[in-house]
Parts: C-alpha cells; structure tokens; sequence
C-alpha cells in the first residue's frame, strides 16, 4: 500500500526538507496501513496538493480529493472511506490528558 506522496510523487514525505501536513500527522499513524497521515491526506486540512484554498475539510474533499486518482484508488483497496473510524483513530492515537498534575 501507498502513502499519497508517494503515489504522487511530490517530495514531501514525512523526511523530506519540508514535508506535508499529512506526511507529519504523527496521530494518523498507521490508519488504513499508512505511515502518518500518508493514507488519510483527505480528511486533514492544509495538505500540499490543497495549496490552502479550502476554508473546511468538506470544501477540500469535494472540490478536491473526490476526483484524487489517490483517493479513489485507497477507497477502492479499503472498500470505502469513513471519516468516523479515522476520527476515532486520531483519538485512541492522541495522549491521555493527565489531570493529576
């Protein structure tokens, strides 16, 4: 399986100079077998291919990523997408507030 910037062959993966957003997602590690966001880039905001023209996430992915050749080829080999069980990813990834301290 491929991480989208490889796939597209943009230089910005996670250690590169100047990696993209999802290159750097360390809380989307291994959602859908990617490293970082590199298979989750559709639901993160701010990615390279994005160029910062989208205000939310939902203007990217239909302005953007639902005519991807990436996102349609990892929503293929997945079966389909869910950006439910890719928030409840991010969250089971993300540290335990210690409320102790």
């Amino acid at each position: 399986m491929q991480n989208c910037w490889e796939f597209k062959s943009c230089k910005k993966g996670p250690h590169s100079e100047n990696p993209c957003k999802a290159a750097s997602n360390i809380e989307a590690n291994t959602f859908m077998g990617g490293i970082n966001g590199g298979r989750a880039c559709f639901y993160i905001h701010g990615t390279a291919c994005e160029e910062d023209k989208y205000a939310t996430i939902s203007q990217k992915w239909l302005k953007l990523c639902s005519s991807c050749e990436f996102y349609n080829k990892t929503k293929l080999e997945m079966g389909g997408m869910n950006y439910l069980a890719y928030l409840f990813h991010i969250n089971r990834n993300q540290e335990e507030p210690d409320f102790n301290n």
